[in-house]
């Protein structure tokens, strides 16, 4: 029998530890570097449009997809994905997700992760549904 494994896609948990939030990139288990200091200098925070949000928006854009593309949408990101997140609960958010939807703004993403998004979306990959989770806005 051969050896299984599953692969687990790039996303990232927002949660509460200790009553502060806490970021975690997977799957390198890793804390979400605060790299950009713009618009909060105490952090993170998610579940409402202030400016804990606006700097996680712009930080996890810039992990995941490099400056150019933090800069020009980490405002609507933060109203389509980070504002919907349970202040109390926390979530999750899928990169492939959020790569979907910038393709869908007219952002090119290049032809490697252009072709793993379209795939995605051809075997028709679904958002969960469960509460905190994340799903493709408008």
């Amino acid at each position: 029998m051969a050896n299984e494994f599953e692969i687990i896609p790039e996303h990232v948990i927002m949660e509460k530890v200790k009553g502060r939030p806490v970021v975690k990139v997977f799957p390198e288990n890793k804390i979400l570097p605060h790299e950009i200091v713009r618009h909060s200098p105490d952090g993170f925070e998610w579940g409402y449009e202030g400016s804990g949000p606006a700097e996680l928006a712009l930080n996890l854009l810039h992990y995941w997809y490099g400056k150019n593309i933090a800069e020009d949408h980490y405002q609507d990101f933060k109203r389509g994905f980070i504002v919907n997140i349970s202040r109390g609960a926390g979530g999750y958010i899928y990169k492939d997700l959020v790569g979907h939807w910038l393709t869908e703004k007219g952002v090119d993403l290049g032809k490697e992760t252009r072709e793993i998004i379209e795939r995605i979306v051809k075997q028709g990959t679904e958002s969960k549904s469960e509460p905190g989770g994340s799903s493709i806005p408008s």
